[in-house]
């Protein structure tokens, strides 16, 4: 199955920081099965399987559940590469985030920043794809409590202030003790919530960052410009499609209006430029649900009732009819084959 993708330079921050809370590099890159020299091609992209594996092994190594929020004390934007750049170099905190979230896909589309300012709240909200989350939540979650943590930091180094959040919500619950997410998220967290989100002061949205600087603002936003229009040139219309159905999976996918409205296209259009890359619309939506409904009944052996609902299907035996029109097997031996 297609599975949305990550940059390279992410997963080499997760080993390099990593090494320094009890992980050996040289052996948690023959875990991960990437050489130092794989971790050096940053502008790689790597897919979901393998994006998490660094975590797992990661974790596995250390023995430390928390490792994510012991990562994330570290202030370093680089890891999204320009766009990192792109945000040190900004006028103003406000803008920074803004450009975090709108240049989210230059280095990653299983991972979304979104922001919100509401009243007197500054909201940011951490959303790994839900086919990361579906598939390994406990890595999902790695990544949900590094970018939170190195959140704070960077907030702290880019504007020099002592600056912290108001709360923190999760949507999971507490792994371990409480004290441990409050000693590195500086705040109260609140679990089993409807967001992964951290809450400042909206005052903050406008300090400036200390390290602003116009020409190389300038220089690195046009970089970011560059890339984004060259992802979008070089992806087929298949594949972002694809690549959008996957990142937002919500008990059902979104519509073909919902589609073509986040690509910038009216529907006809869409799907004339589809049928010219020999696909249509309803073909991709029934291959994706193929493809989750199998890796959900072989990797979370959840039950039918439960993936036919998370695929969107009204009663289970429409779903029992479509997955035996897929594989020729209804989902129950399915089951029974993958045990």
């Amino acid at each position: 199955m297609e599975t949305v993708k990550v940059r390279m330079s992410i997963l080499k921050d997760i080993a390099y920081e990593a090494s320094h809370y009890g992980v050996k590099l040289d052996e948690l890159c023959t875990a991960i099965g990437f050489s130092v020299e794989d971790l050096e091609d940053v502008d790689r992209w790597v897919n979901l399987e393998s994006a998490s594996n660094v975590w797992e092994q990661a974790v596995r190594i250390s023995g430390n559940q928390h490792l994510g929020l012991q990562i994330g004390q570290s202030s370093n934007p680089y890891v999204v590469g320009v766009v990192g750049y792109l945000m040190e170099s900004s006028p103003d905190l406000g803008t920074a985030i803004q450009h975090l979230t709108g240049f989210n896909a230059v280095f990653a589309d299983m991972f979304k920043y979104k922001y919100e300012l509401k009243e007197d709240r500054f909201i940011m909200y951490y959303e790994p794809s839900d086919i990361w989350w579906l598939n390994y939540p406990h890595t999902a979650r790695q990544a949900i409590e590094t970018s939170m943590a190195r959140t704070i930091a960077i907030v702290q180094d880019f504007t020099g202030k002592q600056i912290l959040p108001l709360k923190a919500t999760m949507r999971y619950e507490c792994v371990g003790a409480e004290s441990t997410y409050e000693k590195y998220l500086k705040t109260k967290v609140r679990f089993n919530e409807s967001d992964n989100a951290l809450y400042f002061d909206k005052a903050i949205w406008n300090l400036p960052v200390k390290s602003f600087n116009k020409t190389l603002h300038q220089y690195f936003k046009r970089l970011a410009e560059e890339q984004l229009l060259y992802l979008k040139k070089e992806k087929s219309l298949n594949y972002q499609v694809k690549c959008y159905l996957l990142s937002n999976v919500n008990q059902q996918l979104p519509s073909i209006e919902q589609t073509a409205e986040h690509l910038e296209l009216n529907v006809r259009t869409m799907q004339r430029r589809l049928k010219q890359e020999g696909l249509t619309f309803q073909q991709l939506t029934d291959t994706i649900r193929k493809d989750l409904a199998i890796d959900v009944l072989r990797k979370q052996k959840g039950k039918i009732e439960e993936v036919a609902h998370f695929l969107g299907y009204s009663e289970a035996s429409v779903f029992r009819r479509a997955f035996k029109r897929w594989t020729g097997l209804t989902p129950s031996v399915f089951l029974q084959q993958n045990h």
